[in-house]
This record gives C-alpha cells, sequence and structure tokens, in this order.
C-alpha cells in the first residue's frame, strides 16, 4: 500500500508543479520552483517574487511544466511579479495561465479546497517541499539560439514545521523523492516558489490512502545552508494579493480566508 501511496502521492505533486528558468544574459541564468492553483476554473502559478529579478532590467523568462522542460514554455496571460518590493512585503508572485497551454503540458491546478490558507502545524505529521534544484539542471541539446534546460522535481523530506513572525520554517533533510525513487537529494538552492505541503499520517483502518489528503500550505521563499532550514510564506498571504489585484476572485476566494480562519 505504501508503494502505491508513494507513486500515486509523487505524482500528483508533479503534475501541479512548474519551473521558472529565468536569463539574464547567456552566461547568467537562474531556475525557480512553482505551484500551479485552480481558483474558479482559471490556473494561476504561485511562486516566490525573486524568481523574476532582473525582469525590469531586461532579463527573460519561462515558465513550465514539471512533466515537460524549458522547451514548451507555458502562456501567460496575466501577472504580478512584485518587483521593487518595499520592505517587509511578502516574497510572492502571480501568474495567470491559459488553459489550453496548461492541458497541452499536462499541468493541473491544486483546487481551493486541497490548500490550508493557514498552516498546520503537527509535530506527529508528515511535511514536504517540492521544486527544482539547481543542482540538478542538465542542457538536454541546442536548437538554434535556444537551450533546453531540463530539471526533474524532487521531493524532499522535512520535519516538523514551526512559524516564526509569520514564516513557516522546516528543518529540510537530504532525503526524499527523485527521479529514481526515494533516496539522497541534492542541496535545495532553486527551491524558491515551489511548493510546502502538510502531509497526515494518521490512517483510519480500512481507508485507502488519496493525494488529495496531502494540504498544499505554503511557497518556499528561501532557504538557509548554514542551519539547514528551509522557509516559506503562508498561502492566506499569496491569495490575499491574488485576491486584491483580481477582485473578481473575491467570492472563491473569501470563503477559504474566513473558514479556515476560525
Amino acid at each position: 500500500m505504501w508503494e502505491h501511496a508513494r507513486v500515486a502521492s509523487q505524482n500528483y505533486l508533479r503534475n501541479c508543479s512548474a519551473g521558472v528558468y529565468l536569463t539574464v544574459s547567456p552566461e547568467e541564468t537562474y531556475s525557480g520552483s512553482a505551484i500551479c492553483i485552480d481558483v474558479n476554473g482559471r490556473l494561476f502559478i504561485a511562486t516566490a517574487a525573486h524568481n523574476f529579478e532582473g525582469v525590469e532590467g531586461g532579463a527573460t523568462f519561462v515558465v513550465f511544466s514539471a512533466n515537460r522542460s524549458s522547451e514548451t514554455p507555458l502562456e501567460i496571460v496575466a501577472s504580478n511579479l512584485a518587483q521593487n518590493l518595499p520592505p517587509g512585503t511578502p516574497d510572492l508572485a502571480w501568474l495567470e495561465i491559459a488553459a489550453e497551454s496548461a492541458r497541452a503540458s499536462d499541468l493541473t491546478g491544486v483546487s481551493l479546497e486541497s490548500l490550508a490558507a493557514y498552516p498546520i502545524l503537527n509535530a506527529m505529521d508528515g511535511y514536504v517541499a517540492t521544486g527544482f534544484p539547481v543542482g540538478m539542471r542538465r542542457e538536454e541539446r541546442q536548437r538554434a539560439n535556444h537551450i533546453n534546460h531540463v530539471v526533474p522535481l524532487l521531493v524532499y523530506f522535512t520535519a516538523a514545521a514551526r512559524i516564526d513572525d509569520g514564516t513557516i520554517v522546516l528543518n529540510y533533510q537530504r532525503e526524499g523523492l527523485g527521479p529514481h525513487g526515494p533516496g539522497q537529494l541534492a542541496e535545495p538552492q532553486g527551491m524558491s516558489g515551489g511548493a510546502i505541503w502538510h502531509v497526515p499520517t494518521r490512517i483510519e483502518e480500512n481507508e485507502i490512502w488519496n493525494p488529495a489528503r496531502i494540504r498544499l500550505i505554503g511557497i518556499t521563499t528561501r532557504y538557509s545552508r548554514n542551519r539547514e532550514e528551509l522557509e516559506g510564506r503562508a498561502m492566506n498571504e499569496w491569495l490575499q494579493l491574488l485576491e486584491r489585484d483580481l477582485p473578481d476572485l473575491a467570492p472563491s476566494i473569501n470563503p477559504i480566508l474566513q473558514n479556515q480562519n476560525r
């Protein structure tokens, strides 16, 4: 059963994950991570704003599904990359993706019902972080002026979360799920913008594991090599940003923010 649960969970996480590839110059490139969220049938990429540093100065970027590579960029129809943030502003950004583009890339969105606007903290449960570490990036081939970058999605197991002044903090471990199954993973540089998930460990008797039990609770914004910690922001902050920018989504977002805050 647990092997089935592992495979099902890994597929679920991959199908709603995305990568960001930023090009400042041919010699200066960066990778980031992201998660796709379905809001009333519209698909939005949630990620860290610093993944787009340099765009205002002419840097270019592509966003791509975890089931594809940088050669197959998603079509962006609107965005708030939150550049030049004032101090204290959450390091978060959003991009709306054309539905047909997402379908062509096998990208699906996490439903609002499958996320927790406010972090779930339980020392007995599991927490995982998903994303695309820079150390795993490879150049697959070069066509004309394009270099295709492929980065496998990695799933890091982490210790119980805590909250420090509104920041989700995870003690990441180098163990997790990679392209070849369980094992030791690369350092999580490049995980910024990826998802933080709560994984309940208790299963009732005769209950069938369902990947939908995994709840999206936050977006990774930085990691500390010295402390071996990942840090992220809670989903309510990203939802509030999206609602402020797109008030027509308030009827879908408000109930999640209000009901889960009780």
